[in-house]
């Protein structure tokens, strides 16, 4: 399984059909500062979980958003997250990376 965090930002991956990907982010959404994911490309990428993990047990407390996803095709993914309030069209933050999926020789 491929681990991505902050650390991940702007990077090239090469993975396999049925290769699972887990993506962890900051993320408060208490503030309404929420990351908002986008898919494109040719290779098919499933989203099998999406959760957010509070640090804490108070309210309002930060954490992290963790999703997983599958490749399911081969080509190559973009993927984007903006983190920003739903009512709002610009990101505070922006994360992205490629997925170049394709059969093993």
């Amino acid at each position: 399984m491929l681990q991505l965090d902050e650390s991940s930002e702007g990077r090239e991956f090469v993975l396999a059909p049925g290769d699972q990907i887990t993506l962890d982010l900051a993320e408060n959404p208490s503030t309404g500062y929420r990351w908002h994911l986008s898919v494109e490309g040719v290779a098919a990428l499933q989203l099998e979980e999406d959760v957010f993990e509070p640090m804490g047990a108070a309210v309002g407390a930060m954490g992290h958003r963790r999703w997983r996803f599958r490749a399911d095709g081969e080509g190559e993914v973009q993927v984007q997250l903006e983190q920003r309030r739903s009512w709002e069209r610009t990101a505070v933050k922006t994360f992205r990376f490629t997925l170049r999926v394709r059969k093993p020789n």
